[in-house]
Parts: structure tokens; C-alpha cells; sequence
């Protein structure tokens, strides 16, 4: 496939491809006789796994650690899964945190459809627990 093709099935930039591949986070992309990007379905999986990684906040050289780490094989099995489980447990305080803020704009929410059920209670809340919500944890 082109990179043309690619960012289109992808849904992101020829710009961003070459990003990835200028950051080595595309670790086996190969070059015909006119020097363009070849892409394989093995390119692709990489692809989706740097779009998915980047959107959840992981940093490119942690990717490419990554992506080097995978290219060396079995041996390096420990390190991948050490960058991956570091990953899921950013994600896991990051889900917490987000939650209590759900939560939070939730309350704020009730406490709206009160206000347009009961008029008198058009005051701003008193009495909130400045814990709120991290005592739920």
C-alpha cells in the first residue's frame, strides 16, 4: 500500500506516517526502487498500535523503546511487558481520576435538576465535602 492509501484507511496524515517512521515507531516499512513507503498488513498492525499508544498518552521514546524491544524478540519479553503493565497502570490512575471527576460533574448535574424542580433552591450548594469526590475512593 502507498502512504496515501495508508493515511487514508488510517484516518491521519501522510505527515504523521512519516513521523512515525522518521522516529523508527514503524519498525519494518520498506522502500521500493523510487524510494517510497511500502506498507504491508504487518505495517498497518504497527500503525494502529503507535495511533493507539499515542492516544493514550504514552511518550514516542517509550514507544520506540517499545518497538526495539520487540524487533530483538523473545528475550526481551520481561521489558516489553514491564512498558506495557507501566502503561496500564498510568491508564488505571488516569480511569480513577476521571471517574471522580464524572462523578463530581454528576452531583453538579442533580444539583441543577433541583434547582429547576424546586426554584428555592437556587443557591450554590453548601456544605460540600472538600473531599468530595476522593473520599468515594
Amino acid at each position: 500500500m502507498t502512504i496515501q492509501e495508508v493515511a487514508k484507511l488510517m484516518g491521519i496524515s501522510q505527515s504523521a506516517i512519516r513521523y512515525y517512521d522518521h522516529q523508527q515507531l514503524l519498525p519494518s516499512v520498506k522502500r521500493d526502487k523510487y524510494n517510497n513507503r511500502v506498507f504491508t498488513e504487518n505495517d498497518l498492525a504497527w500503525i494502529k498500535m503507535v495511533i493507539t499508544l499515542r492516544e493514550l498518552g504514552m511518550p514516542v521514546p517509550t514507544i520506540r523503546e517499545y518497538v526495539q524491544l520487540s524487533a530483538e524478540g523473545k528475550q526481551t519479553l520481561r521489558q516489553q511487558l514491564k512498558i506495557m503493565t507501566d502503561e496500564q497502570e498510568r491508564i488505571l490512575a488516569e480511569l480513577e481520576k476521571v471517574q471522580g471527576h464524572y462523578i463530581m460533574i454528576n452531583h453538579w448535574i442533580n444539583h441543577y435538576v433541583d434547582v429547576l424542580v424546586d426554584p428555592n433552591l437556587d443557591k450554590f450548594p453548601q456544605g460540600i465535602d472538600p473531599t468530595f469526590p476522593d473520599h468515594l475512593k
